[in-house]
């Protein structure tokens, strides 16, 4: 079996905690007003999208995340620049 890790320059994003991923900023511009909101939406307790988003994130957690937020993978830890 290969088991294989998702790097973005040179980061495992399976280890990045919540806020490098920019979870607050894509539920804000989503209208997603708290936790137990998103989790509803992904069909998760509140306590385990906490668990997700503050420990070891899944592969299919993020591509999860990235679809209800209408995002690439990519885009969900890009820099945002406020204007």
């Amino acid at each position: 079996m290969t088991i294989f890790a998702l790097h973005i320059n040179n980061i495992d994003i399976l280890k990045m905690k919540r806020n490098q991923m920019r979870i607050d900023i894509l539920m804000a511009i989503n209208e997603i007003k708290t936790d137990t909101a998103l989790a509803e939406i992904l069909g998760v307790t509140p306590q385990a999208l906490y668990s997700k988003l503050n420990g070891d994130i899944s592969m299919r957690t993020i591509e999860r995340l990235s679809k209800v937020f209408g995002v690439t993978v990519k885009e969900m830890f890009k820099e945002w620049k406020l204007k």
